[in-house]
C-alpha cells in the first residue's frame, strides 16, 4: 500500500459558461456611458470653447448608439469607438466602457 493511496483526487468543478448580461444590465451600462459622455460634454462647454460643439454632441450620440453592439461585434465597435473618441473627446467615456 503506497503512502498516497488514502488520498482522493478532488473532483474537477463543473465548468459553466459565463452568464450573458440581461437586457436590463445592458441598458443600464449604456445609460451610464451616455450620462458620463453627456456630463463631459457639459463640462467641456462650460469651461472650454470647443470647436463645433454640435459635431461633438453628434459624435457622442453615435458612440452611445454603437455601445450596445460591442458584445456582438467587439472588434468593429472598438475600432469605430476609437475613431469617434479621436474625433471628439466627449465620446471617450463611451469608448472606455467595457
Amino acid at each position: 500500500m503506497s503512502l498516497i493511496s488514502g488520498f482522493r483526487r478532488p473532483a474537477a468543478p463543473e465548468w459553466e459558461p459565463p452568464a450573458r448580461p440581461t437586457a436590463g444590465r445592458a441598458a443600464a451600462e449604456t445609460a451610464g456611458a451616455a450620462v458620463a459622455s453627456l456630463l463631459l460634454y457639459v463640462g467641456v462647454l462650460r469651461f472650454l470653447d470647443p470647436p463645433h460643439p454640435g459635431i461633438q454632441l453628434g459624435t457622442a450620440l453615435v458612440a452611445v448608439v454603437l455601445f450596445p453592439l460591442r458584445r456582438r461585434m467587439p472588434a468593429v465597435v472598438l475600432v469605430a469607438l476609437a475613431v469617434l473618441a479621436g474625433a471628439a473627446p466627449v465620446a471617450g467615456p463611451v469608448a472606455a466602457g467595457r
